[in-house]
C-alpha cells in the first residue's frame, strides 16, 4: 500500500538515521497498559533519554521535561507520580534544585496495571484463579477492615493519621501510623523555605493556605524556588523597587512559577536588588 502523504513530506526517516529498540513483550505490555496520553508521553520521553543513549537510567529536570513534551509543570508532576505508583517508573530524587534520576521498569509483570495483574495470574487455570481470588479477596477485605478499625480507634485516641503503604499481596497490606504533628511540621518547614525566598512578605496566613494547596512534594518546591530566583532578576519584579511583585498567595494561586520572565541587564538587576534590600531594612 502506498502512502498518499509521502509526496507532501520534506523528510525521509530511515532506520540507519537512528532508532530505539524495544523488546516485543515490553511494547505489547505498554499497548495493553491503558495509560493516559500524558503518561505515555512521559514513558516515551524516559525511554528516549535512557535507552536511546544506551543507558539504563538518566537525569532530567522538570523544566526540561516540560520543554520536550509541551506539558505544564503540574501535568508532568502528576504523570510522574502516577507512573511511580504503577511501578512503571522508578525515580531517584536528590534534593532541592537537583534533577531527578529516572529508570524505566522493563519488568512489566510487576506493573500495577491490568496487563501486569493478568501476567501474575497467567499460570493459574480459569477456575482455580477465580477460586483463589475469591478466597483471597474475602480474607484480605475482612483482615484489612479489622486492622483499619483497630488502628482508627488508636489513632483517634492518640491524635495520629493513618497512611496506607501498598504491597504486592493485598493480604499482607501494612497500615502505618504517622503523627499529624510530624506531617504538619514537615509542611511547615517547606513553607518557611518558600517564605524566606519570596521577596514580598505580605498576608502570611493566606500565603500558607495557598502553599498547602499548591505544593505537593519536594520536587515541585524546588521548581518554585528556582522560578522565584529567576523572577527576582526580571524587569517586572525589579521595577519601582518591587512594587509590582504579586502577593505570595496570589502568585501561588496563579501558578506563577510557570510564568516566563524577561531578564534585565546585570547592572540594572543589581541596582534593583540593592533598592529592594534597602526597602526591607527600613521596614
Amino acid at each position: 500500500m502506498e502512502n498518499p502523504w509521502k509526496r507532501l513530506s520534506h523528510i525521509n526517516p530511515q532506520k540507519e538515521s537512528g532508532h530505539r529498540e524495544i523488546e516485543n513483550s515490553i511494547l505489547h505490555a505498554l499497548i495493553k497498559a491503558a495509560l493516559s496520553g500524558v503518561e505515555y508521553q512521559i514513558v516515551l520521553l524516559i525511554i528516549d533519554k535512557t535507552w536511546g543513549f544506551g543507558k539504563q537510567n538518566g537525569y532530567l529536570s522538570f523544566r526540561k521535561m516540560c520543554e520536550l513534551t509541551s506539558l505544564s509543570m503540574d501535568g508532568v508532576n502528576r504523570a510522574v507520580q502516577k507512573l511511580e505508583q504503577k511501578r512503571i517508573l522508578i525515580v531517584g530524587r536528590h534534593g532541592i534544585g537537583k534533577p531527578s534520576e529516572y529508570l524505566f521498569n522493563k519488568h512489566w509483570d510487576t506493573w500495577l496495571t491490568a496487563q501486569g495483574k493478568q501476567s501474575a495470574q497467567g499460570k493459574q487455570s480459569a477456575q482455580g484463579k477465580q477460586s483463589a481470588q475469591g478466597k483471597q479477596s474475602a480474607t484480605a477485605l475482612l483482615g484489612k477492615k479489622k486492622i483499619e478499625a483497630s488502628l482508627a480507634s488508636t489513632a483517634q485516641a492518640s491524635g495520629s493519621a493513618l497512611v496506607d503503604v501498598p504491597s504486592v499481596t493485598p493480604a499482607k497490606e501494612i497500615l502505618l501510623k504517622k503523627s499529624i504533628k510530624e506531617i504538619t511540621r514537615t509542611q511547615s518547614d517547606k513553607f518557611n523555605t518558600f517564605w524566606g525566598a519570596y521577596p514580598k512578605k505580605r498576608n502570611k496566613g493566606q500565603a500558607e493556605k495557598a502553599f498547602k494547596k499548591a505544593v505537593l512534594d519536594e520536587q515541585l518546591l524546588a521548581v518554585i524556588l528556582t522560578a522565584i530566583e529567576q523572577a527576582k532578576k526580571s524587569a517586572q519584579w525589579l521595577e519601582a523597587d518591587g512594587k509590582f511583585i504579586p502577593y505570595p498567595a496570589t502568585w501561588l494561586d496563579a501558578k506563577g512559577w510557570e510564568d516566563e520572565f524577561s531578564p534585565v541587564e546585570s547592572n540594572q538587576a543589581q541596582q534593583g536588588q540593592e533598592a529592594t534590600s534597602k526597602e526591607w531594612k527600613v521596614r
